[in-house]
């Protein structure tokens, strides 16, 4: 078994509280895992880096159930897909000029639509980089719109900072 293991808690074992249970070999991933997308809780370079490490803690714990705090039990591609939307957004964030990064890092400040719009317009909206296999409602879309967003604005945010720092 990899990772550390509190004291307090023999099931946390480095992935954010969320327990293992190894004989089951089932995750219960807390709000770290979801489907389709996961959710940057708060929009920071920190968050983004937490959020991305303890999906790789827990992919490295080479679970056979995975248990998301929205939706059903399902297999641990659920953990490969998400940690698979990172790279797919820095790859294309990657390529955007210092405008229109800073433009993406106020997009908490629009609204849900225009901040949509605006990502549609630089081929990063949420249909492209988070394809779902089932539909979603009117809610639920909402709510996965808006983890894309705070993840795009979270991406630009890091790539701006490493910018201003080289």
């Amino acid at each position: 078994m990899q990772g550390r293991q509190s004291d307090s808690n023999p099931n946390d074992i480095g992935t954010g509280g969320t327990p293992f249970l190894k004989y089951l070999k089932l995750h219960s991933t807390g709000g770290a895992a979801e489907d389709p997308i996961p959710e940057v809780t708060n929009v920071t370079r920190a968050d983004l880096a937490r959020l991305r490490r303890s999906l790789r803690r827990m992919r490295a714990l080479l679970p056979l159930h995975v248990l998301p705090s929205h939706g059903e039990t399902t297999d641990p591609r659920l953990l490969d897909r998400d940690l698979d939307y990172f790279p797919k957004l820095a790859d294309r964030v990657q390529a955007l000029t210092p405008e229109q990064l800073v433009r993406l890092g106020q997009l908490g400040e629009a609204k849900p639509s225009e901040a949509s719009q605006r990502l549609e317009s630089i081929r990063l909206s949420f249909s492209e980089y988070a394809p779902v296999d089932r539909q979603l409602t009117g809610k639920a879309r909402a709510f996965y719109d808006m983890c894309h967003r705070k993840a795009v604005r979270a991406t630009a945010l890091e790539r701006l900072e490493v910018l201003n720092q080289g």
